[in-house]
């Protein structure tokens, strides 16, 4: 019997991440949606997470004897899912009760809809007014994205290149590409401790290696140009400054695979129209635009915070 319309696999991928994972099950328990299905892909944590989960009537565990990394984690998941809809979750954020509601209604009122993704709040900011609408953009992250299965298979859900960073944004640009539609919905909220399970600077490196790879496979030369700009600054700034010879090889790597890597875009933008194609790279310089505006702010902050305590 398949499952009824609109039910939803949760997928969260953990590694090592039992301090915060617990607070997530439960709201997702809590949850106002129904029916609704929690697989966690443990990603072969050291820290008792796997004891936390196989604890849990509520919860399918698929044990990893490896760490697959965010997307391919996602992908082990989704095979293991029986709803018509998939919602990736991080284990370090809270959902309220009417959340996985709210995703699923944004998804359904917009035509070509394939990706919702929430609203993500951190800790204590309680500005945020909640309004029943949708806006498209480019792309979001999946620390709470919401995605159709029957989509998601037939673009071959996350790209296995990337162990991680970047395979959100690519899973996007992507669903553009195919003439689906990428949301952010305003009335389904989360709170998320950012960056509480990432790799931290220790992953720049991996930031840059897929976010040009993501580039040169989905966007027009020009984004590419301009992007790999940025990226050559940046690859100068954190290998000199933080001495992070990782910056180096995320060239090297994407050089190497470059063949490989053309012929996927011959195949993901060849297949899209010229009006996926032209609304892709519009919302792209808009997403591109606010990030470097988000990144320009959170400098200035923390630069104001070392000169205050500098004094």
């Amino acid at each position: 019997m398949p499952p009824p319309l609109d039910a939803v696999s949760v997928v969260v991928v953990n590694h090592d991440g039992a301090e915060v994972l617990e607070l997530l099950l439960e709201s997702l328990a809590a949850s106002e949606h129904r029916p609704l299905e929690v697989i966690v892909v443990d990603n072969a944590s050291t820290d008792g997470s796997v004891a936390l989960l196989a604890a849990r009537a509520d919860v399918h565990l698929v044990s990893s004897p490896v760490n697959l990394g965010f997307g391919r984690g996602c992908n082990l998941g989704a095979q293991h899912a029986r709803g018509d809809l998939l919602l990736f979750a991080n284990p370090d954020l809270l959902v309220e009760p009417d959340t996985v509601g709210a995703l699923v209604r944004g998804l359904r009122r917009t035509p070509d809809a394939a990706v919702a993704c929430a609203t993500l709040l951190e800790p204590g900011y309680d500005r945020h007014v909640k309004e029943p609408r949708s806006q498209e953009t480019a792309a979001m992250a999946a620390a709470l994205m919401l995605v159709d299965a029957a989509h998601f298979a037939r673009i071959g859900g996350f790209d296995p290149w990337m162990f991680l960073y970047w395979e959100d944004t690519e899973l996007c640009y992507r669903s553009w590409l195919a003439g689906r539609k990428v949301l952010k919905v305003w009335d389904a909220v989360a709170v998320h401790e950012l960056g509480g399970t990432g790799g931290g600077h220790r992953f720049s490196g991996e930031q840059i290696k897929n976010g040009l790879y993501t580039h040169l496979k989905t966007r027009a030369w020009r984004a590419v140009l301009l992007f790999g700009g940025r990226m050559a600054a940046k690859t100068v700034i954190r290998g000199i400054g933080r001495r992070d010879p990782g910056v180096l090889r995320a060239w090297t790597v994407n050089a190497g695979d470059l063949r490989s890597t053309l012929a996927k875009r011959r195949a993901v933008r060849g297949a899209a129209t010229p009006e996926d194609r032209a609304r892709l790279e519009r919302l792209g310089g808009e997403h591109a635009y606010w990030t470097r505006r988000a990144w320009l702010k959170a400098a200035l902050r923390s630069l104001r915070t070392r000169l205050a305590s500098s004094r």
